[in-house]
């Protein structure tokens, strides 16, 4: 084994089957390993933390709880792993999944752990035990954090290991179908007063990513903002004429891809004019920033996080 190797997150990440955001979480919530660090604070890696974090990952889809292995050294950590039978070693097996029902409650208040079992679910492709997870989650777990620290990270990383190789496109597909569903799902349970008022949640004209309006549409809902969700893909002029038949405080619009496309420049410019300037216009996702200046012309906010668009919805009096 080389010692004097180093190697950035994304590498790290490609070699063990864990997602960018579990190998921080896992150093820094239980210092499962210590990274070095380059000048400009970028973590690298060794072998021996590289081959620390696939033994982790190996144990906790067999069942431990990071909390309970994180500092154990890599023999202890090797003597937990299950031996290998025949029918294993030829790559047969045997043994049944773990249903969602067996996993112990306690797993259900350790975000870290649902997340894991979710993107487990996503790699076998087994629809059946994500939506249990979910379903059981959201039970468990309070919708900030549900939406925080289970779905936005299940959104962003399943994009990323997708670009990286790691997913196919069929997982990503899988997962966005899913999820979907299940913030469907989530909106309809929750009830709101008819006299709440309206938000109109869409993504601008040529814009078919909506994972993260679907999120802002929950996130609204939670909040008591009547939500009329529009989908994905919408004329300034047709997101301007629902907001007029529903007299809409204010207007969510979710930008992912691309950059500095001047139709979407002129469609915000549009969608201003149209619904005047006593409508609050907010936009998130991740290329918004990239059309900051003319979201500051037209007096429109940029959202980066969710946390941040929960406090500017509470910041508009009703």
């Amino acid at each position: 084994m080389n010692l004097n190797n180093r190697y950035p997150i994304r590498v790290v990440a490609n070699k063990t089957g864990l997602s960018t955001h579990v190998i921080r979480a896992w150093e820094k919530r239980y210092g499962a390993v210590e990274p070095d660090r380059t000048d400009t604070n970028r973590r690298l890696y060794s072998d021996e933390e590289v081959e620390r974090l696939q033994v982790l990952n190996d144990l906790t889809n067999t069942g431990y709880n990071i909390s309970q292995i994180a500092n154990l050294s890599l023999d202890e950590l090797y003597n937990l792993l299950p031996e290998e039978d025949e029918d294993e070693q030829t790559g047969i097996n045997y043994e049944p999944e773990m249903r969602t029902s067996e996993i112990p409650d306690n797993l259900f208040d350790d975000t870290e752990s649902i997340y894991e079992l979710c993107l487990k679910s996503i790699r076998e492709l087994d629809e059946k035990t994500l939506e249990s997870t979910l379903l059981r989650a959201s039970t468990s777990l309070s919708q900030p954090v549900l939406i925080d620290e289970i779905i936005t990270p299940l959104i962003h990383n399943s994009g990323e290991l997708w670009r990286e190789g790691t997913f196919r496109a069929y997982h990503e597909h899988f997962a966005t179908a899913a999820l979907r569903s299940f913030l469907g799902n989530l909106r309809s349970s929750l009830e709101v007063p008819d006299e709440a008022p309206s938000i109109i949640v869409t993504t601008p004209i040529r814009q078919v990513h909506e994972l993260g309006s679907l999120i802002s549409a929950a996130t609204a809902t939670a909040l008591g903002w009547q939500v009329i969700y529009l989908g994905p893909n919408l004329p300034a002029k047709e997101i301007a004429a629902a907001a007029k038949l529903r007299s809409a405080r204010a207007i969510s619009l979710s930008i992912v891809y691309p950059q500095g496309d001047v139709n979407i420049s002129q469609e915000l410019r549009t969608l201003r004019e149209l619904v005047g300037p006593k409508v609050h216009l907010v936009a998130g996702g991740r290329a918004a920033h990239a059309y900051m200046d003319i979201l500051e012309d037209i007096n429109a906010d940029m959202i980066e996080k969710m946390p941040d668009f929960r406090k500017y919805l509470q910041s508009i009096e009703f």
